[in-house]
């Protein structure tokens, strides 16, 4: 039986080998033979399953990543989102700053951001606390800056 080649799986294949350091390295990450990680990089063959999944697990990616499904966002904790916003809103009054009500919405997402890709489990609180002195120091010193420069914004592009 022959298997169709599909080639937008085989380029995303192709792809996270190569992003992942090329075929040497996702050779020994995966136990895949290095030749036949160049086969799917050359886009001469279609791996199994099997192999698709080690290949996966060696990138970092799940199998549905590797085969074009975007991951599905963990939802947003509304209340951890209030607690951000109350953060955000305490830091401009201390700076003696006024701010708007969609400047705290916005202030709270990018620390929620922040937060996220600092941690491990976002529901965990115990680890969730640890982070938000270091958010409240960063979101002042920011500030701090931008009063300190006028005209530069309170936020680097």
């Amino acid at each position: 039986m022959e298997v169709e080649l599909d080639d937008e799986l085989l380029q995303r294949i192709r792809d996270a080998i190569l992003a992942a350091g090329g075929a040497p390295v996702v050779s020994a990450k995966s136990g895949v033979p290095k030749k036949t990680l160049e086969k799917y990089i050359a886009k001469r063959s279609m791996p199994s399953f099997a192999i698709a999944a080690r290949i996966a697990e060696a990138v970092g990616l799940s199998l549905d990543e590797l085969a074009g499904q975007r991951p599905t966002p963990a939802p947003v904790d509304s209340n951890l989102m209030e607690k951000l916003a109350r953060l955000v809103s305490a830091v401009y009054r201390d700076a003696g700053l006024k701010l708007p009500g969609e400047r705290a919405t916005l202030e709270a997402a990018v620390l929620y951001n922040e937060l996220a890709s600092r941690i491990t489990d976002m529901s965990d609180p115990e680890e969730v606390e640890a982070i938000l002195p270091q958010l409240r120091y960063q979101l002042k010193k920011r500030l701090s800056e931008a009063v300190a420069e006028p005209g530069t914004g309170k936020r680097s592009a």
